[in-house]
């Protein structure tokens, strides 16, 4: 009946299609259809459909179609399309009109399979159905008492189908629609209201769907225009657009009439519902649990898919408010900014400020906060459905007095598509607040009810309260006799599951409870490197002063959250059109070059305040959200430490949890359990890796730093390295950690301001006294760059400055391993002292204080582990040493061949003699890789600066040191090529990468050879050759 009431609309297809409407109603008010009335109206039925098929059959014949022409309106309106042409020269040939639409074929088609259908239902016997009938009704019992506990989500489809219908079709009909299905959202009891309304819902959308909102009258037989205006011409000149009232031409009104019957379909569900519910005794919300959904029974609650549903809605109401936040940022940052995304994003940086400043008001204003968030967004989903009808933009500047520029809401659309978007996600976030605020909040609250007194007693009840607030995991059932395989490995694979995934997740937290402030202050200072600004640079400075002292990173929180909201708040308002933030300076930058003097030319579009400020304007097709997002990734990794602290202060409250002496993930494992087996080993790592192996670590990074930097400050940061390097007890490192951390300190913030530079303003009157640097224009450039010089003509690369901060991150937590030390981390970690050739050297078989892990009978892995490290690591490392000495060709490459050969020639030697000796030479070759990498460094001035001049007259220098820029295209260096062939150089880079590696291989090495473990190796060895020699 619908395929063939709405393939082609005509006035015999709209008889099909009302006699599906009075069908669906006798369904939906329980009304049997076996009865003699429905058997006539099917016979009636088949009369029309045969009827119409003759008449379509019979239209095909050429003579009866030019006597009665397709253009006649009686032929559209009674549906007959000429489908056939016959050619009087060729009668046989089967020939079609072009240009025919798809719909055309479908229509004869649904009238065939409908006639066939209610033929063969005239021909089944109705006694045998009413017998089928009563056998079943037991059955039908069963499932109505399923379908009793299937009521709460039909309601819910019932108040999102209308939403959906006036967001797929604007209109002022579907606007009614759009207002009743908010107004149910409101209420509390919504499921009992919305059975109440499904009748009126229905007869509502009856008349829309047959008349205005699917376009039968004006899809009858593609009338034009002029037969059936679309728009009336009124008396005062204006036009009436009946497409206000749903009333549209579609090039396929089958699509659209199908989509609007679905959602009919919808109504006609709730209202059987309503009707069953009416019909057995039910008469309220609060009738048996029908309504609210609480029905359930004894053998429901003791099935493993009830259990997993709790479960489900468990998590939903612990962890949907981070949905509800991601649409938040979605509707706010969505497209160029607008007086409504404008109070949407206040709303969003008001609850973020709240939250991190104090959870106590966060939480007693968490239900004002949704509360105030689904009204304004119904009020802005009314405004912008309204406002892009004709006319209405005016009406709305005449109650407001506002210009076009200052219109609060978007401009009109005409896009069908970007209408029904701009309508969507406002609609998709009333529907996510809405379940938040209805089915969520009330158990997040209880969920996290204890933080609200954390300084007072601790909790008294039950442990089982406190860990069904923790997890609320999947309880075991009593387990059924005729369950299933699949039930049963389900049951025995559930509890497995749950228990990896929370092991998962402890670690996971317990690693962010550690090291979330780290990702905060990296992810602050990524943003800030890569959009650089006088606003971030106060955040860099701040947050980079303070990172050793981590006392006061709560309040740092605190002030950078209130800062950068307020920011982000006039960042958004200062996007409105009507606002200017064109601050433009002409500068004349006069650039002094030997005796000569070049003027370089006028700057407007860089030299912007608003950009220097961090305040600028963004593009008008842009979206603000790319706009602004390094200053939402910084709120929202702020507000997810806060929840991190706040879930440890939860568990310290409720399951009474200590918090570990140690930052370890496995506070139970300390270093005597470190030698018992490969998992105690691995664990003892996670705990103590960087406690043991920071400073290493640091020296790996410090030379990252100067890998990637390779300027000026990285030779400042080589000699930082090898005042280090030099320093041989830990005391004496520690007492030079602290200036170490301060000069990085310093260095970082200068080197951000030096990308900052000075004001726009400035330039106006002053110039930087390094103008006259270089003996040209492009040696100026090359020198400016890398010296790292602020300069008008010359961006820096901000974005090399992550490097140094990760860098002073490392030196920042080594600074925390020296000062606890030597305190009771000592028990847990062991002692972390160095261990100098003469201490080794003293140090017997007997009195070495590590088991001697060469001599077990049964070795472990870990041992095999330990045998190859101690023993064999320094193969690999010579290895290293040698393809670093052959990459190429040069004069520091030849250190490496002679160190490489020396170290394979007495190796033997090395190894089983005095610890102090291998130590000494192995630090003469660490010390001679140190020095390449500077030395390589400082050759970097040459070789990116004065490269040319070089290579004209000292080419052998170019050759012997193989003098290559690392970063060629930043100097204008593309072309390793010179004009001088004799000179040329096939290497693309310094060579730096091998140098890094032989480092780490290196330093790692010589930490190998600095443990008492080391000392059990070269044991073996003598023993191994003495055993050879006889």
């Amino acid at each position: 009946l619908v395929v063939a009431g709405t393939a082609y609309p005509s006035v015999v297809s709209s008889i099909y299609l009302i006699s599906f409407i009075i069908l669906a109603m006798m369904w939906a008010f329980h009304v049997k259809l076996l009865t003699p009335a429905v058997a006539l109206l099917r016979a009636f039925l088949c009369a029309i459909a045969s009827f119409q098929l003759l008449m379509l059959y019979l239209y095909q014949i050429q003579h009866i179609q030019d006597l009665i022409p397709k253009e006649s309106i009686y032929t559209r309106l009674f549906g007959l399309t000429p489908i056939i042409r016959t050619n009087c020269t060729t009668p046989h040939q089967l020939l079609l009109y072009p240009g025919l639409k798809w719909s055309v074929f479908v229509e004869p088609s649904g009238v065939f399979l409908l006639l066939w259908s209610m033929a063969v239902g005239v021909r089944i016997d109705g006694d045998n159905l009413k017998t089928k009938e009563k056998k079943q009704f037991g059955k039908k019992m069963v499932i109505r008492l399923k379908t009793e506990k299937s009521l709460h989500g039909s309601c819910w489809s019932d108040i999102i189908h209308p939403q959906v219908w006036s967001v797929t079709y604007h209109s002022w009909l579907t606007f009614v629609l759009l207002i009743w299905a908010c107004g149910l959202w409101m209420v509390k009891e919504r499921s009992w209201y919305t059975l109440c309304c499904s009748p009126v819902f229905t007869i509502y959308g009856i008349p829309h769907c047959g008349t205005a909102g699917g376009n039968i009258v004006v899809g009858w037989g593609d009338l034009n225009e002029s037969e059936l205006p679309t728009v009336i011409n009124q008396t005062d000149g204006n036009k009436l657009y009946l497409s206000a009232f749903g009333i549209r031409r579609y090039e396929y009104p089958f699509l659209h009439l199908g989509i609007q019957i679905l959602y009919l379909c919808g109504f006609w569900l709730v209202l059987h519902q309503f009707n069953y519910i009416r019909k057995h005794g039910g008469s309220g919300s609060t009738n048996g649990g029908l309504i609210d959904g609480s029905f359930t029974t004894e053998a429901d609650t003791d099935s493993w898919a009830y259990r997993l549903g709790e479960y489900c809605k468990e998590m939903l109401s612990r962890y949907w408010i981070f949905v509800v936040i991601g649409f938040h940022i979605a509707i706010a940052t969505e497209g160029y900014p607008s007086g409504t995304k404008i109070i949407y994003f206040a709303l969003f940086v008001l609850s973020t400020v709240s939250f991190v400043i104090s959870w106590q008001f966060f939480r007693k204003s968490l239900q004002l906060y949704w509360i105030v968030l689904v009204t304004y967004t119904m009020i802005v989903l009314g405004l912008i459905y309204t406002y892009q009808f004709q006319d209405f933009p005016k009406y709305w500047k005449q109650l407001t007095h506002f210009t076009d520029q200052q219109t609060l809401v978007s401009s009109s659309i005409t896009n069908p598509f970007e209408l029904m978007l701009s309508i969507l996600l406002p609609a998709l976030f009333l529907l996510v607040v809405v379940l938040q605020l209805q089915y969520f909040n009330d158990r997040f609250l209880e969920v996290n009810d204890a933080i609200l007194s954390i300084d007072g007693d601790g909790h008294t009840g039950e442990e089982g309260s406190a860990e069904e607030y923790e997890m609320g995991e999947l309880n075991s059932g009593t387990r059924e006799d005729d369950e299933s395989w699949l039930t049963r490995q389900c049951r025995k694979m559930c509890p497995v599951v749950i228990g990896s995934i929370k092991t998962a997740v402890s670690l996971f937290i317990r690693g962010m409870e550690f090291h979330l402030w780290r990702l905060v202050f990296i992810t602050a200072f990524a943003v800030a490197a890569y959009k650089v600004s006088a606003i971030y640079a106060t955040v860099v400075v701040f947050w980079v002063l303070m990172l050793p002292a981590r006392v006061t990173h709560r309040s740092l929180y605190i002030v950078t959250t209130v800062g950068l909201s307020l920011v982000g708040m006039a960042i958004m308002f200062l996007q409105l059109h009507f606002i200017n933030l064109q601050l433009p300076y002409n500068c004349t930058v006069t650039v002094h070059v030997g005796c000569c003097c070049c003027l370089c030319g006028l700057l407007f579009v860089q030299q912007n305040m608003s950009r220097w400020i961090g305040i600028e304007k963004m593009n008008r097709n842009g979206i603000f959200f790319n706009h602004i997002n390094g200053l939402i990734a910084i709120l929202l990794m702020i507000s997810f430490e806060r929840v991190i602290s706040l879930r440890q202060q939860w568990r310290s409250k409720w399951l009474k949890e200590v918090r570990p002496t140690v930052t370890a993930f496995y506070p139970s494992v300390t270093w005597r359990d470190a030698d018992k087996g490969l998992v105690e080993f691995c664990k003892y790592f996670a705990n103590f890796a960087f406690y043991k192996f920071g400073v290493e670590a640091c020296f790996v990074m410090s030379v990252v730093t100067i890998w990637v930097r390779a300027d000026m400050y990285a030779i400042i940061y080589s000699l930082l390295l090898v005042i280090a390097l030099v320093l041989k007890t830990r005391l004496s490192l520690h007492r030079y950690w602290k200036f170490y951390s301060v000069a990085l300190i310093i260095l970082l913030v200068w080197q951000y301001l030096i990308c900052l530079g000075m004001p726009p303003v400035w330039c106006v009157a002053n110039q930087y006294p390094w103008m006259k640097l270089g003996s040209n224009v492009t040696e100026h450039d090359r020198l400016v760059r890398w010296m790292f010089l602020p300069d008008y003509l010359i961006v820096q690369d901000s974005t090399a400055l992550i490097a140094d901060f990760f860098q002073l991150l490392f030196v920042i937590a080594q600074l925390f391993v020296f000062e606890h030390e030597n305190g009771e981390w000592t028990q847990f970690g062991g002692d972390n002292r160095y261990l100098t050739g003469a201490d080794l050297d003293q140090v017997t078989l007997v009195g070495n204080p590590r088991k001697n892990f060469m001599l077990k009978k049964a070795r472990s892995v870990l041992d095999q582990l330990k045998g190859f490290t101690f023993k064999y690591m320094i193969w690999v490392t010579m290895a290293m040493v040698f393809v670093a000495g052959t990459t190429r060709i040069s004069l520091f490459c030849l250190g490496y061949l002679i160190s490489f050969f020396y170290l394979l020639s007495r190796h033997q030697e090395l190894m089983m003699g005095a610890p102090s000796r291998l130590l000494l030479v192995w630090n003469v070759v660490l010390g001679y890789n140190v020095s390449v990498i500077t030395l390589k460094v400082a050759l970097q001035v040459i070789s990116c600066v004065y490269i040319e001049t070089l290579q004209q007259r000292a080419c052998s220098v170019v050759q012997l040191l193989s003098l290559v820029c690392s970063k060629r295209a930043s100097y204008g260096l593309d072309a390793p090529s010179t004009t001088d062939q004799t000179c040329e150089l096939s290497y693309t880079n310094a060579g730096l990468t091998w140098d890094f590696i032989c480092f780490l291989f290196l330093l790692t090495q010589r930490r190998i050879f600095s443990s008492y473990y080391f000392l059990h190796a070269s044991e073996d060895l003598k023993i191994s050759m003495q055993l050879a020699a006889r």
